[in-house]
């Protein structure tokens, strides 16, 4: 597929695809990347979808796995983000931080989706990072890294005066 085949299938069909992301992730920012990262998904594969019929079927099945994919991402930080409040006001270095809450959203703000599952399984679940990367069929040594650059960015987050 080429970039004009693309930009025709997204003016012909973009409406309609933002319309059930809409539906199923109930906001119309979050269904517009939804959109977006569908025709993302559409590009990246380089392949043709086929004509008519079985392209919309295509992009609405693409379109799903895409919202899927954002509400268990919305699911985990609603999980992660009380629980990791608590343990930094627990930590000596935020204790006496009534903003605890907005430095551990700015930490899950600056990780892609592997960390933060890596974050809620390790730090939220107490899983060990064998079972975590067997559970997201990594490496080991993808899970250690990530949590090193995790605890890295925590560290570089604290240090930051607000503003």
């Amino acid at each position: 597929m080429d970039g004009h085949e693309a930009e025709q299938l997204y003016q012909r069909h973009a409406p309609a695809i933002e319309a059930h992301c809409t539906q199923l992730l109930g906001s119309r920012a979050d269904a517009s990347d939804a959109v977006h990262e569908t025709f993302v998904r559409v590009l990246a594969r380089r392949e043709a979808l086929a004509s008519g019929e079985h392209a919309v079927r295509s992009l609405f099945r693409i379109s799903t796995h895409v919202c899927i994919d954002v509400l268990r991402q919305q699911r985990v930080r609603r999980r992660a983000l009380p629980e990791l409040t608590t343990r930094a006001r627990a930590c000596e270095s935020h204790a006496a931080d009534d903003g605890a809450l907005e430095w551990v959203t700015k930490l899950v703000d600056h990780c892609d989706d592997l960390s933060r599952s890596i974050l809620a399984m390790h730090y939220i679940e107490g899983r060990k990072r064998t079972e975590i990367a067997d559970a997201l069929g990594t490496s080991r040594r993808t899970v250690y890294g990530r949590l090193k650059r995790l605890t890295q960015l925590a560290t570089e987050l604290s240090l930051q005066p607000e503003g």
